[in-house]
């Protein structure tokens, strides 16, 4: 299995993986998420998607430019998680059936893997468009021990889908064509969320043990997060 720090040699990729997020601020959750999902897939390279301007939630406690520029700092020393700004460059909201179409229409023929965390995937059927997603990638859902269940109102919509869609591994979610197939993969993750992050940037509490080499620097350096973002 490849080493996290030796990129591949370049070729056609047999599928493109991505795993998108507001990283507000990138911690060591998201970093281990990564390094497992590319590890699973055989050292793939995972590209990691900022949502500049998320749809879900109110504003957010860094800027797009700051919150890209911590991405790339946490990133800087790992070849096979690289950072993708497709979002940033939109003035619209972000949504993930845009980035699957432009990823589809730059990589004709080639599988696209979306990688969405359980909770996040629980919410799924409330995205904008959320069929065509499903349509346009196969879907790599990080189930984590302990984690929580789906609302009442989403689970008979998740069972079904699952029901018809679900696969076993990534390798057969991709054999079977190119796209529409959900698959789990279950992950040990440190429990840190960003909320917990800005709280105790915020009370004036250490966070460097909690995020990746030269984030907390880049905090402190740009005083972020004295203030709570709002939700």
């Amino acid at each position: 299995m490849p080493d996290l720090g030796q990129p591949l040699a370049a070729q056609k990729p047999r599928f493109i993986c991505s795993f998108g997020g507001t990283f507000d601020p990138f911690h060591l959750g998201h970093l281990e998420a990564a390094k497992a999902v590319s590890r699973a897939l055989d050292g793939a390279q995972v590209n990691l998607i900022l949502s500049a301007r998320p749809s879900h939630r109110g504003a957010t406690g860094a800027d797009i430019e700051q919150r890209l520029a911590m991405l790339e700092v946490a990133c800087a020393e790992f070849p096979l998680l690289q950072v993708d700004a497709r979002e940033c460059r939109r003035d619209a909201p972000s949504y993930t059936v845009d980035t699957l179409l432009e990823l589809q229409q730059e990589h004709p023929g080639v599988p696209l893997v979306w990688v969405i965390g359980s909770d996040a995937y629980h919410y799924l059927p409330t995205w904008y468009r959320w069929r065509e997603v499903v349509e346009l990638a196969h879907l790599l859902v990080l189930d984590r021990v302990g984690h929580t269940q789906p609302p009442q109102e989403q689970r008979a919509v998740l069972a079904e889908l699952e029901a018809q869609h679900r696969v076993e591994s990534v390798e057969a979610a991709v054999a079977s064509g190119a796209a529409g197939s959900i698959c789990r993969l279950p992950v040990v993750l440190p429990d840190i969320s960003a909320t917990q992050v800005r709280q105790r940037v915020q009370q004036g509490y250490p966070v460097a043990h909690l995020l990746p080499a030269g984030v907390s620097s880049y905090i402190r350096q740009e005083q972020l997060y004295s203030r709570q973002p709002a939700n």
